[in-house]
C-alpha cells in the first residue's frame, strides 16, 4: 500500500512525479520521428545534422494536426489517460487535445559559456488557490530521447508547489487574486534567504552555485532544484505551478527530445483561470469540448473550488489508488504490450 500511494505523496510534496519507462519503445519512436520531420519542414533544423541547428532558435512546435492523424499518438494519450486514472483516480482529469514538441538544440557557445543554475525566467503557468491540491491543468512531460545532466532539461523548484497551497490557504486566495509567480517569488525570497539567493544575480562561481542548488535544501522551507533529465519512453507527470525555469541551457552534445502533452480537470472553475496563454489554450479546448458535448451551448457549470473536493476525496480518500512509481509502471507496460 505504501509503494502504491507513491505517485500521489510525490505529486503533492515535490509538485511533478517521475515514473521511468513508461512508454514504448515503438510509440516514442514514431513521435521522435514525426516531430523531427515538423522541424526540417517547418524549421529547417535537422536533429542528425548540426550543420542545421541554428537554423531556428525556436523551442516550441505544436501538433494538432499530425497527432490526431497518427495511431501512436493516440496510443500515448489512452496510455497516459490510464496513468493519470491510477495516480489520482478516475473522473478527475480528460484530454485537451493540446500537445507541442519542446526540443531544445544545444546552444552554440556551449564551449565558451559553460552551463550553471540560472537565476532568471523562474515562473509558474497557473496561479495558486487557496483549499485546491490540484491544478486546473496537469502537463505530461514525454521524453522521446535521453536528456542529461545540464543538456536543456527545464530545471524545477521541487516543493514550491506545497508552499504556494500554504500562502494560498493563508491569504484566502480565489481565482481572482491567486498567488502568481511575482507575488510568490517575493514571499518566498522574503521567507528563505537560500530562495533569495536563487532568485538573485549570482555573485559567487559557478561550481559553488551548481552545488548549493542541485545538491543542498533550502534550510528553511525544505525546496530543491531538480533538473527535467530521463531516458526516452520516461513521463513526468507536471503541476504547472510549480516554480520552473523553461530556460536551461543545452550544453550537452544531443538535442533535447521531448513532447508536452496537456490535460484538464473534467470540472472547470466559473471563475477565469489566472494562468499563461499556452494554458489558456488548453482551458479554451476543454471549454469547446464542453459545449461540443452539450449540443454547442454552454453547459451548467458547477461552482465549485476546482480541485478541492476531488483532490481531497482522491488523495485523502483513495491514496491506495496511487502509483507504485516504478513497479506498476513495469506492470502496465507489460500489459499493453500483451
Amino acid at each position: 500500500m505504501k509503494a502504491e500511494a507513491a505517485g500521489m505523496e510525490s505529486f503533492l510534496r515535490d509538485g511533478f512525479v517521475r515514473v521511468p519507462g513508461y512508454l514504448g519503445e515503438e510509440e516514442v519512436q514514431a513521435m521522435r520521428e514525426l516531430l523531427s520531420e515538423k522541424e526540417r519542414e517547418k524549421y529547417g533544423r535537422d536533429f542528425l545534422n548540426p550543420d542545421t541547428w541554428y537554423a531556428s532558435n525556436k523551442t516550441g512546435m505544436r501538433l494538432e494536426d499530425e497527432q490526431h492523424a497518427s495511431p501512436y499518438y493516440h496510443r500515448i494519450e489512452a496510455q497516459l489517460t490510464t496513468l493519470l486514472q491510477i495516480v489520482f483516480g478516475s473522473g478527475i482529469w480528460r484530454s485537451s487535445g493540446v500537445a507541442r514538441g519542446m526540443c531544445r538544440v544545444p546552444v552554440s557557445d556551449r564551449a565558451e559559456t559553460p552551463w550553471t543554475v540560472t537565476h532568471t525566467t523562474w515562473h509558474t503557468d497557473e496561479g495558486t488557490v487557496a483549499q485546491q491540491l490540484l491544478p486546473t491543468v496537469i502537463a505530461v512531460w514525454v521524453f522521446l530521447g535521453s536528456i542529461t545532466h545540464q543538456g536543456g532539461g527545464t530545471l524545477m523548484l521541487a516543493g514550491s508547489t506545497r508552499e504556494l497551497r500554504r500562502l494560498a490557504n493563508e491569504e484566502g486566495a480565489t481565482h481572482s487574486n491567486s498567488v502568481t509567480h511575482t507575488r510568490a517569488k517575493a514571499m518566498l525570497a522574503q521567507q528563505d534567504p537560500w530562495c533569495d539567493e536563487l532568485f538573485t544575480k549570482p555573485k559567487g562561481g559557478r561550481a559553488d552555485r551548481i552545488k548549493r542548488f542541485l545538491e543542498e535544501v533550502s534550510p528553511s522551507l525544505q525546496l530543491k532544484v531538480v533538473e527535467n533529465t530521463g531516458e526516452a519512453g520516461d513521463v513526468v507527470l507536471f503541476d504547472p505551478r510549480i516554480f520552473h525555469a523553461e530556460i536551461s541551457r543545452n550544453v550537452s552534445e544531443m538535442p533535447r527530445m521531448i513532447m508536452r502533452i496537456d490535460f484538464a480537470q473534467q470540472v472547470l472553475p466559473v471563475e477565469e483561470v489566472s494562468c499563461t496563454p499556452f494554458l489558456q489554450r488548453v482551458l479554451a479546448a476543454a471549454r469547446l469540448a464542453d459545449e461540443a458535448s452539450c449540443g454547442g451551448a454552454a453547459c451548467t457549470a458547477v461552482d465549485v473550488e476546482v480541485g478541492s473536493t476531488s483532490a481531497m476525496r482522491y488523495s485523502l480518500g483513495l491514496l491506495g489508488l496511487g502509483l507504485a512509481v516504478v513497479g506498476a509502471a513495469v506492470v502496465l507496460r507489460s500489459r499493453q504490450r500483451k
